[in-house]
């Protein structure tokens, strides 16, 4: 009999809860995949090396490969969350951008728990630090967490 392997974080599930909390704190802006997915590595990893914001998960010791990875589930989250009317995609200049869609506010609004709180707190700290900051910057502020 095979065993079930249950991953509690960055399954395809908490990401997507953590990409639908960063587009409501976007809103009305949207975001591409590659913001997305820094933006994303940014607020859970933030807080290793930074007191700005509090952490979501437990501090992760080898993470220098993490963002090359996390793409496939920055996708199955954001699949996810467009199956459920959660988001909207938009075709902008030859390339899909993401923002929260009607509903997705109200799926915002219904969450109460001690981690979507923090996860709501800790977005809203990362959309204003690093929203209208350039791919090649999140990398360098990246770079700077990994080592």
């Amino acid at each position: 009999m095979s065993k079930n392997i249950i991953l509690p974080f960055n399954n395809a599930v908490e990401t997507s809860l953590r990409i639908i909390v960063l587009l409501y704190r976007s809103y009305p802006s949207n975001l591409d995949m590659n913001k997305i997915l820094y933006l994303d590595f940014l607020n859970v990893h933030y807080s290793d090396t930074n007191n700005i914001i509090e952490s979501i998960h437990p501090k992760s010791q080898n993470i220098d490969w993490e963002i090359f990875v996390r793409r496939d589930t920055i996708q199955d989250g954001l699949d996810l969350l467009f199956r459920k009317w959660l988001i909207e995609k938009l075709y902008l200049d030859k390339w899909v951008y993401y923002k929260i869609s009607d509903n997705g506010v109200p799926f915002i609004d219904s969450l109460d728990s001690k981690y979507s709180s923090r996860l709501i707190e800790n977005s809203k700290k990362i959309i204003d630090m690093f929203w209208d900051k350039e791919i090649s910057f999140l990398d360098k502020v990246i770079k700077q967490i990994q080592h």
